[in-house]
């Protein structure tokens, strides 16, 4: 069974051009590179041996758990944040983005990688994200039924509802 071709939407459901890529752990970064957050911390992004400015743009992929803190020194000179999603349940990319967006102020593109699902696309957009990595078992026509459907109201959070719940017994 061959691999799933991905392609890169934005929050329309319409297809754009990736131009960033995955650097190589021992290569020299070049414009356009994606590079692990140890890679980006750890001073192993700089642009040359001699540790020269980063090159532009430039894209970190943040795993779950990932450690916001390690990398906000670094929000300046990224252009792409890519969240992944190991699992389509596993909701631990949607606080990261949110948290990207509201508390750090990111204003550069955020993509969710990973198998996230065409029924996610109102949450995912809602948390920030403005690109999404998709294969070809989710094309874009898909996405965009998705994403031209009215928003649905964010839940109030838990203790928002369980007060209000008391308030009316």
């Amino acid at each position: 069974m061959p691999l799933p071709t991905m392609l890169i939407i934005d929050t329309l459901g319409v297809e754009i051009t990736d131009s960033f890529h995955l650097a190589d752990a021992d290569s020299a970064l070049e414009p356009g590179a994606i590079v692990t957050l140890a890679r980006l911390t750890q001073g192993g992004a700089k642009g040359g041996a001699q540790g020269g400015a980063l090159p532009r743009p430039l894209g970190v992929v943040l795993e779950p758990g990932a450690r916001l803190d390690s990398l906000l020194p670094h929000l300046a000179a990224l252009d792409l944040i890519c969240v992944a999603f190991p699992k389509f349940r596993d909701g631990r990319g949607f606080t990261l983005a949110r948290a990207l967006r509201e508390r750090h102020g990111f204003t550069g593109a955020i993509r969710a990688v990973g198998p996230v699902l065409p029924d996610q696309a109102q949450a995912l957009v809602a948390c920030g994200v403005t690109q999404i990595e998709t294969s070809d078992r989710h094309p874009p026509g898909q996405w965009a039924a998705f994403l031209a459907q009215a928003p649905h109201p964010a839940p109030a959070q838990l203790l928002n509802r369980l007060l209000t719940r008391a308030a009316t017994t």
